[in-house]
């Protein structure tokens, strides 16, 4: 089934052909073809998914492509050894989760975002642990409890300008139906969705709030907090 779909030959064709041969098709017998076919389009360069966007070029949400209309790929996962280095060649394919977990020397997992209906915001203020990025850290936070969110269990500082207790780090985790590039600004990384892209977990645990819809709004708040953040910056060197 995985070969098949790998070779891009049509669902009805296998499975007519299986029936033929008086196999019973299960469940997971299908999914591994949809595994096949996101090898084919999600890890190749001979891909389905659009052009790819101009890295760095904010737009409105409405003006990506939509993702195809196809089954999301289950072989994501990436094996991370104990200095949360890659153990396999991810970017050639991945592996599911509990082949993933299971291979000798692993440690942490990270996620192949390509292909998946869903994008990261990841929040880095504490890229200098000596000079926590606060601004960055606030407008995060802001998402906690709106969305799924994944940070170090207890990872907490204080803000000494409001004496709030927030999240230094963490990921944000959106739903879309939508191919967004992977952009990267001062300690935020948009993860999208449109190539090879991996979500590093580490430690990260998630919280129990469901994962939120990527709307035009949300995204507009996103878009716009970047480009006040870039303004300033420019300003600032000016």
């Amino acid at each position: 089934m995985y070969q098949c779909g790998c070779k891009g030959i049509e669902l009805d064709k296998v499975i007519a052909e299986a029936q033929r041969a008086g196999h019973v098709l299960r469940n997971k017998d299908v999914q591994n073809y949809w595994n096949g076919v996101g090898k084919s389009t999600t890890y190749s360069s001979n891909t389905n998914l659009p052009n790819q966007l101009p890295q760095n070029k904010l737009r409105p949400l409405e003006e990506y492509p939509l993702l195809p209309n196809q089954p999301r790929p289950t072989n994501i996962w990436v094996p991370c050894n104990a200095d949360n280095k890659p153990m396999i060649k991810w970017g050639q394919g991945c592996m599911e989760y509990n082949d993933a977990k299971a291979l000798a020397g692993q440690k942490y997992l990270g996620i192949n975002n390509r292909g998946l209906d869903r994008i990261v915001i990841d929040i880095d203020g504490d890229h200098d642990k000596n000079n926590l990025d606060w601004e960055i850290i606030e407008f995060g936070n802001k998402f906690i409890g709106y969305t799924k969110t994944m940070s170090r269990p207890n990872y907490r500082a204080l803000n000494p300008c409001n004496n709030l207790v927030r999240i230094p780090g963490f990921h944000i985790i959106f739903k879309t139906n939508r191919v967004i590039p992977v952009m990267h600004y001062r300690h935020l990384d948009i993860i999208g969705n449109e190539v090879n892209t991996l979500q590093y977990l580490k430690t990260k645990q998630a919280d129990n709030v469901e994962t939120a819809e990527l709307t035009p709004d949300v995204w507009r708040v996103i878009i716009d907090f970047i480009e006040r953040r870039k303004e300033d910056e420019k300003r600032d060197r000016s």
